[in-house]
């Protein structure tokens, strides 16, 4: 292995980096062909895990980012030819593809014309507070027949019970305020005008096809007479406006790339997939990047899951998609429902990214360079693990004690 020839490296840090409002540039340092980002130490700060020494927000914590970042563009400049492996480069896919989706969002809400100024009545109703409860529903032909029984004077705890249901009592939801909605349709119908105690308001269509109920059951104002105060919460309005404006937007258009997409699941192939990943479902709703699939019988595997437009899908070809693109199980109301329907939610979640993914190439945002640049940093993390343990092997690091190995290697 060649040692790291330095006259190759041209670092510029700059140290105006560490206070973020005077140092506003974008390069911090470039060794070879790779550089390093103002960003790219934003994300190892705030969404890597760090070590113990250096989770701080200390200069010295900053200058141990960016020297991790450094050296890991150094070790990748000796590993340019390194075979990765499937898994590895399945997972470096998975966040280019990601990154990729993540810039045809701002690319298509860019040209957004949905007018901002339909919420500008949020500015005035941003100090009410609610409790609310909620009956949410999956069958669309009950809607018709909920809203009959509330014209009738009928409470939703009533129908809520009048519909064979297990629990005793509609699900509450306390203290929401317009910041910490995370369902676009509900922030915009409960924020549509002042909210009494008593209505009930519905239904509203808050995501496939689930439609939602609710009962104002407490409601509250809090003026805050601080100038500054004032200021902050009108700034914060404004941002959660284009925000709003942004994913309705984006929302419209991906039902249009989606619109005429043809999706039928196979029941018995459905059966089989469920059952087995129902086996690896770990707590936290991702799957294993380590995870093998060859223990799947290739009867089973060979199986047709789904259709799309009338092109079989087998059980197999989806596993093979999930390599790339872990399923993803949906928070909130429903991780009430039975495993086999979060599993239905997932898949299509899984086939829509995919749509998008071709989209995004189809007008070439697979060449865009925070795209490329995506990829490259994973990949180049990737690299400096491997040859730090081919050096090292694969022991703890701390900051007092550095393996003398490792140390020889930089000076030499």
């Amino acid at each position: 292995m060649n040692k790291i020839v330095f006259n190759k490296i041209i670092i510029f840090v700059l140290l105006t980096f560490l206070n973020a409002e005077l140092y506003q540039g974008e390069i911090i340092a470039k060794i070879g062909d790779h550089i390093i980002f103002e960003n790219d130490v934003i994300e190892r700060a705030e969404y890597t895990p760090r070590p113990l020494y250096c989770r701080g927000n200390s200069i010295l914590d900053k200058k141990i980012i960016i020297n991790t970042l450094i050296g890991e563009k150094l070790f990748s400049e000796e590993l340019n030819e390194l075979d990765i492996p499937e898994n590895i480069d399945n997972y470096l896919i998975g966040r280019k593809n990601q990154k990729m989706r993540d810039v045809l969002f701002f690319d298509i809400t860019n040209s957004s014309s949905i007018k901002t100024s339909q919420y500008s009545h949020w500015y005035q109703l941003a100090d009410y507070e609610y409790d609310i409860k909620y009956l949410s529903i999956l069958d669309e032909k009950l809607v018709n027949k909920i809203k009959n029984k509330i014209a009738e004077g009928i409470d939703l705890d009533s129908i809520y019970l009048n519909e064979g249901v297990s629990e005793k009592k509609l699900p509450i939801r306390q203290e929401i305020r317009i910041f910490n909605l995370d369902n676009y349709a509900l922030r915009e119908s409960l924020y549509e005008k002042v909210r009494y105690v008593g209505d009930i308001v519905g239904p509203i269509k808050t995501d496939d096809n689930v439609y939602m109920f609710y009962e104002i059951i407490n409601s509250k104002k809090t003026i805050n007479l601080s100038p500054n105060q004032q200021k902050i919460t009108a700034d914060e309005i404004s941002e959660l406006i284009t925000k709003q404006s942004n994913e309705i937007f984006f929302r419209n258009y991906v039902e249009n790339i989606m619109k005429g997409l043809s999706f039928k699941l196979n029941e018995d192939g459905f059966r089989y997939f469920s059952e087995y990943v129902k086996s690896w479902y770990e707590r936290d709703k991702t799957v294993n990047l380590n995870l093998s699939y060859d223990n799947l019988e290739e009867n089973v595997s060979n199986k047709v899951l789904l259709s799309l437009d009338d092109n079989p899908i087998t059980i197999n070809k989806i596993l093979n998609w999930i390599k790339i693109h872990p399923l993803e199980f949906r928070n909130g109301y429903y991780e009430k429902m039975v495993f086999e329907i979060q599993l239905k939610y997932a898949l299509a979640d899984l086939i829509r990214d995919r749509k998008l993914n071709e989209e995004a190439k189809r007008i070439g945002l697979d060449r865009h360079p925070l795209v490329l640049r995506e990829y490259e940093k994973w990949r180049d993390n990737y690299q400096a693990m491997k040859i730090r343990n081919d050096i090292i092997g694969n022991i703890k690091l701390n900051s007092i004690d550095v393996p003398i190995e490792l140390n020889n290697f930089f000076k030499n």
